[in-house]
């Protein structure tokens, strides 16, 4: 198998999947109603801003924006985030909840190997089922929403 730390990140992305299988769900159908792909490119949905075809380290997993980081030496990674703007406030939370109040600018992040850059707008819901669930169990008719909101 993997050797450490590799197997236990591993392991708590295939469980942060599972989590979201509410989520992927409810992209899936807006995607079969408005045929927007729900892993999306940052120039799909900002083409009129010339940096958003520029960018191809980055994209939109539906309100989320990603920017995975595959070139880990075992020190975490100096990375580039463009935020754009943002509906609301166009506030960001990072997913381990850091505050980043980041508008159409680019802010360089540090990104240990255990944590995939991924930022929430504040505002957004996210259905998820609690952790551990299995798609088939009775337990999965439950779902909790997480909402991101800001500190105050």
């Amino acid at each position: 198998m993997f050797p450490e730390p590799y197997f236990g990140i591993l392991r708590e992305l295939i469980r942060l999947r599972g989590a979201l299988v509410p989520f992927i769900y409810s992209l899936a159908r807006e995607t079969q109603v408005s045929a927007t792909p729900f892993m999306r490119p940052m120039w799909w949905d900002h083409g009129d801003i010339s940096l958003a075809w520029a960018i191809r380290e980055q994209y939109m997993f539906g309100p989320l924006l990603v920017r995975p980081v595959a070139d880990h030496v075992g020190t975490p990674s100096l990375v580039d985030v463009w935020f754009p703007s943002l509906p609301g406030k166009g506030e960001v939370i990072s997913w381990n909840g850091d505050a980043i109040g980041a508008s159409n600018a680019t802010v360089s992040l540090s990104a240990p190997i255990q944590l995939t850059p991924v930022f929430v707008p504040v505002g957004s819901i996210i259905p998820m089922w609690p952790p551990g669930l299995r798609t088939g169990s009775t337990a999965s008719r439950s779902v909790m929403w997480t909402t991101w909101v800001t500190r105050s």
